[in-house]
């Protein structure tokens, strides 16, 4: 069966195009008849509440302000946020970089000019 014939409850959530953040920005989580959610059982343990305030923030921002753009990324040894797709390295150079998310996401809102607090 190709991917195509696959029923949504049945697609891995990569398939379907999900991000990480997104079933919880869009409230998936609270509806256990969402086929996404059961990707998602026990990871809401994974995001603190400041974390979720933040992404929330940073959503709202990318939309307001960038087009929808957001870019989040986890590397080893830091986290990197910016409101633009990077195409190179020089590009993920330029995103606001800290050891936590939170540090990360905080940086990218306050160099575009919005509280995340």
């Amino acid at each position: 069966m190709r991917m195509s014939q696959v029923r949504i409850e049945e697609a891995p959530a990569s398939a379907l195009g999900f991000s990480f953040w997104e079933p919880f920005y869009r409230g998936l989580l609270d509806d256990d008849k969402s086929p996404q959610t059961r990707f998602l059982k026990g990871a809401e343990t994974m995001i603190s509440k400041n974390d979720f305030d933040l992404f929330t923030v940073l959503v709202q921002k990318a939309d307001e302000a960038f087009d929808g753009h957001l870019t989040v990324m986890k590397f080893t040894t830091n986290w990197r946020v910016g409101f633009a797709t990077p195409s190179d390295r020089a590009d993920t150079d330029d995103m606001s970089a800290g050891k936590t998310f939170a540090e990360a996401a905080q940086k990218a809102l306050d160099r575009a000019g919005a509280s995340g607090n």
